[in-house]
């Protein structure tokens, strides 16, 4: 992620080879406000900004469906990532699920554009679990 002119923008730095048939191609080295179509763009770029602003993991799941009109679950987990006391870097995990596995993942992103809200939208606290940001772990 990077920071242009006072907002946010964020650069796929890997792209997982799972993810390439779904996405429509390798997002490597693109920027994601230039990759997500609307109406997907404003809704996906506002929980990575949340991720940034509030410090904490943010949890999605969306309902899509697939070319052809099969029900798919789209759910996300960004997480921050900080070298010091500026959150730097996001990872972010997908997982889709489809009862029966039986969906077609090409163009899976924008087949599923008919459905674009998030059904739902989670920050996880580490406050909950008695950390605070820049907390460290040493031993479980």
């Amino acid at each position: 992620m990077q920071y242009d002119d006072g907002r946010l923008r964020y650069k796929c730095l890997r792209h997982g080879a799972g993810l390439r048939p779904i996405d429509g191609g390798d997002l490597t080295g693109r920027y994601l406000d230039e990759f997500f179509p609307e109406p997907l763009r404003t809704s996906a770029l506002t929980a990575y900004d949340a991720t940034v602003t509030m410090a904490c993991p943010i949890y999605t799941l969306r309902n899509a469906v697939d070319a052809h009109q099969v029900p798919v679950t789209f759910e996300r987990i960004r997480l921050p990532l900080s070298a010091g006391e500026r959150i730097d870097h996001l990872l972010t995990h997908v997982e889709i699920f489809c009862e029966g596995g039986r969906y077609r993942r090409d163009d899976l992103l924008k087949a599923g554009l008919s459905m674009h809200d998030y059904a739902v939208t989670a920050a996880i606290s580490m406050a909950a679990i008695g950390l605070s940001p820049g907390a460290e772990v040493l031993e479980s």
